[in-house]
């Protein structure tokens, strides 16, 4: 079901709840209102859950891990609030998590280590404090991770190094400290590190020169 860019308002109504067996739903780009409530948790069968650039608010219901067979989630552009729930690490076929541009609190949860299907995660722009779970580096597939402009700190987990298949790498603006670790330099396929505007400290790895595709480094204002 794809009613994006139609210039919808108002709420998403419950009455979608009885398409029990939907795989798509997609109201991107609209002027919807309100929050997502519990019945989302119905659409078992939805593989794809797309509501960026609307104006909905509030917090992600936890009812969203039960839909075992999503894929997508993609919820960029809204004003939803409070924690990202635990709940999501029991979505074992995810494979991409765009949160950002929203309001978020609290922490990355490190049940997302456990969502090992993950290929992108966006958590950028939002107000998520705390570390950067060690957990991440259970995603062996994941290409980029987003975390900028937000208030974590702590220093980047060394277990970043075992994602092997990570190309972007964007936590800017932030409060992270510490050394950039030196397990970074194991990522072959590595392009993009962008950790400007934290409070780094200590030298470059001279491992980051192994390698070999870094594109495009910026650590400045440290």
């Amino acid at each position: 079901l794809n009613l994006a860019s139609n210039d919808l308002i108002g709420s998403i109504p419950s009455q979608l709840s009885m398409l029990t067996k939907l795989e798509g739903l997609v109201l991107s780009s609209n002027a919807l209102t309100g929050f997502l409530m519990e019945w989302m948790g119905d659409l078992t069968a939805l593989q794809s859950l797309a509501l960026s650039r609307n104006r909905l608010s509030g917090g992600l219901p936890p009812e969203l891990g039960l839909l075992t067979s999503l894929a997508l989630l993609e919820i960029t552009y809204n004003q939803f609030s409070g924690s990202l729930p635990i709940e999501l690490g029991s979505l074992k076929h995810l494979e991409t998590i765009h949160v950002d541009a929203n309001i978020f609190s609290g922490s990355i949860p490190s049940e997302l280590g456990q969502c090992t299907a993950l290929l992108g995660l966006n958590v950028g722009d939002n107000l998520l404090t705390g570390k950067l779970p060690t957990e991440l580096g259970s995603l062996k597939g994941l290409n980029y991770f987003y975390g900028y402009n937000n208030k974590f700190s702590g220093s980047i987990p060394s277990e970043l190094g075992q994602c092997t298949e990570l190309y972007d790498l964007n936590v800017a603006d932030n409060q992270l400290t510490g050394k950039l670790p030196m397990e970074l330099g194991s990522l072959n396929g590595l392009m993009f590190i962008y950790g400007y505007n934290n409070k780094f400290s200590g030298s470059i790895p001279s491992e980051l020169g192994q390698c070999t595709e870094l594109y495009d480094l910026n650590v400045a204002d440290n």
